[in-house]
């Protein structure tokens, strides 16, 4: 059996063989993209509210954050990606957050024309 999803897509599979539960792993997941020049990205948490964010700031142009998440509770890893339609302006700070019980393992920028 085959499923295919897009990218960014969550896929899942479960089939029983001979009584056994076989359940894939994961493929790994890219690196993420060097940062632009004069970009930097970085992720935190914060301790008020326990949500972790992946944060990116550039000197010049527009630009979203992109952060790869891990569930702590299922280790499932996902992707978060800021809005395009409204993104950060050179040289403010972008956040991206990941959903809560998750951890921002690493961030990337992605310009906006």
């Amino acid at each position: 059996m085959r499923h295919l999803t897009r990218a960014l897509a969550t896929a899942a599979v479960t089939a029983f063989m001979g009584g056994v539960l076989v359940v894939p792993a994961a493929a790994s997941s890219p690196a993420a993209p060097p940062a632009p020049t004069g970009c930097t990205t970085w992720t935190e948490n914060d301790y008020e509210s326990g949500i972790w964010v992946g944060a990116g700031q550039c000197d010049t142009g527009k630009y979203v954050v992109e952060v790869r998440c891990r569930n702590i509770l299922t280790g499932t890893i996902y992707f978060s990606t800021g809005s395009r339609t409204f993104p950060t302006k050179a040289p403010r700070i972008a956040y991206t957050p990941c959903d809560r019980d998750s951890v921002a393992q690493e961030a990337w920028i992605v310009p906006v024309s």
